[in-house]
């Protein structure tokens, strides 16, 4: 029987396994919701019920396929970028305002009066960049300043992929990408933040390495598998998604090189996105997060992104009045709400480019900030050509500006890229809204980039074949790795018909921001 892995992916509203062949086939997966609390400004997750999920779904999944425990080689996981603070008996410390709450989750805004502090030590020190309150040291000096009683019962600080993989092996570990480890000894001593170094600990490890005894033996026993089993360190599921599609190849291709990744741009859309560069030299960059040392030899990453992507699209539609009524005829031919618009969209547009109905309609989709390249929090979404329409038709063409404005989003951040040398010539897209083809076409469209369409659909899932198959010694490195898992099964091209149509929505797009700082001096007086 062929060597089978098994796959993790820990994401926003669900978590899922998978068990695959080391070429990346999915032999069987399950998928259950995680619970979320993410009200404004906020977002919190509960440890326990994450891993509780994790268990549940690891035995669904094998109890319901014909693979038996001894079978799988290797477990591995990604996760958000997500933060615990734990107690010194290992136990999550719970977040103010919510009990349930113990898990610091990515999208949470709170910490952003400590990374305007850290951002104005960076002026002062010519250092050219600001943070925003997505980053993890800011949101630990967060707890120091405003609960000094949470911070005193604070033993250790972790990422969630770290510490699900304290869950499986009772040890501690860390990679060069968690991110809770990344930053400057000369600015912790600016805001008198040093102490906030007796916090890490754990043994340092490479991304995909085999950590200590493999599965140990009280979470073998709650999983049913065979304890000793390799489990590997942990990646953050951003990067994995990059790493399982960065350097993708159709069948009939030759194997790639890691030389192939400088010219592709990696496309992780989900509930925000955030997309991935390569290059031989590490670049310093204002605007953009990086640079940071690749798995793969003698080359660095630059991220762009957005914070709320496909939480923003979740949160147009339901407040509009036609939701619920466009929900239920979606539900009576068997559609989700996405795949019943985009029809519909069809319709509509008749024999002119779906794109050109939203002429009249714009938006700057800043609802929760702009993470990249402005790196200001405090920005708020706007939408020009507002009607006195709650039909199912207003509906999807508030749904089709949204994911145009995401893709023009994608577009100032790439020309922001590209403006430091970076050159593109292919999206290499992964995540749940890449599944979707009119958000796939509105990007490749808004961007003059053609995009890779990865062969496996659920290509996250991906991240998890590859670590495990390293910990596992399947894989002999990382180059490896990918080559064996990632591969496309088409191109789509961009239209060159809409080119000019997206140059004038992306004046507009700009202008939208002028217009909000327009609108912020008038306000203040000035």
């Amino acid at each position: 029987m062929d060597d089978i892995l098994l796959s993790i992916d820990v994401g926003s509203g669900s978590l899922r396994c998978a068990l695959t062949t080391t070429e990346g086939q999915i032999l069987a997966q399950q998928k259950h919701a995680i619970r979320c609390w993410n009200p404004a400004g906020k977002m919190g997750f509960s440890s326990d019920d994450i891993w509780s999920t994790l268990v549940d779904t690891i035995k669904n999944l094998i109890s319901l396929s014909s693979y038996e425990p001894d079978c799988i080689r290797g477990i591995g996981l990604d996760a958000t970028a997500s933060l615990l603070f734990l107690t010194a008996d290992m136990k999550p410390i719970a977040l103010p305002d919510n009990s349930e709450c113990d898990v610091y989750g990515w999208m949470d805004h709170r910490a952003l009066p400590q990374s305007e502090q850290f951002s104005a030590v960076m002026h002062r020190t010519d250092n050219h960049q600001r943070m925003i309150p997505e980053t993890h040291i800011a949101r630990a000096l967060w707890l120091k300043q405003s609960h000094p009683e949470l911070w005193n019962q604070c033993y250790c600080i972790i990422d969630l992929s770290d510490y699900l993989v304290w869950k499986l092996t009772e040890e501690l570990t860390w990679t060069n990408g968690s991110l809770s480890r990344r930053f400057d000894e000369q600015l912790l001593e600016a805001v008198d933040f040093a102490d906030v170094k007796e916090r890490f600990h754990g043994i340092h490890l490479p991304i995909g390495a085999a950590v200590g005894e493999g599965l140990c033996k009280t979470a073998a026993t709650s999983l049913k598998l065979p304890a000793g089993m390799p489990v590997a360190s942990a990646i953050i599921d951003g990067y994995g998604g990059t790493l399982s599609t960065i350097l993708s190849r159709s069948k009939n291709e030759p194997v790639n090189s890691p030389e192939t990744a400088l010219k592709r741009l990696s496309m992780i859309v989900g509930t925000s996105t955030i997309y991935v560069a390569t290059s031989r030299q590490p670049k310093t960059i204002y605007g953009i997060w990086g640079p940071s040392p690749s798995v793969l030899p003698d080359l660095y990453h630059n991220t762009v992104g957005q914070s709320a992507a496909g939480i923003l699209l979740d949160y147009i539609l339901a407040n509009h009045p036609a939701h619920e009524l466009a929900s239920n005829r979606a539900r009576q031919k068997g559609l989700g709400i996405t795949a019943y618009l985009n029809v519909q969209l069809e319709k509509m547009a008749g024999e002119q480019p779906i794109a050109c109905l939203t002429q009249n309609i714009h938006m700057l989709p800043y609802f929760a900030g702009n993470r990249t390249p402005r790196m200001d929090m405090t920005l708020t979404g706007m939408i020009s050509g507002l009607k006195l329409d709650n039909s199912e038709d207003n509906l999807a063409l508030h749904y089709l500006c949204t994911i145009q404005a995401l893709a023009l989003g994608a577009r100032h951040n790439i020309e922001t890229l590209v403006s430091a040398g970076y050159e593109f010539d292919l999206l290499t897209p992964a995540g749940g809204l890449a599944k979707n083809p009119l958000f796939l076409a509105e990007h490749c469209n808004a961007t003059g980039l053609p995009a890779a369409i990865a062969e496996q659909s659920d290509a996250m899932l991906l991240s998890g074949v590859m670590t495990a198959g390293l910990a596992a010694e399947l894989f002999y490195d990382w180059t490896h790795a990918i080559q064996s898992v990632s591969r496309y099964e088409k191109i789509n091209n961009p239209d060159p018909e809409l080119t000019d149509y997206y140059e004038r929505k992306y004046c507009v797009f700009l202008e939208m921001y002028e217009d909000q700082m327009k609108y912020r001096k008038i306000m203040k007086g000035n």
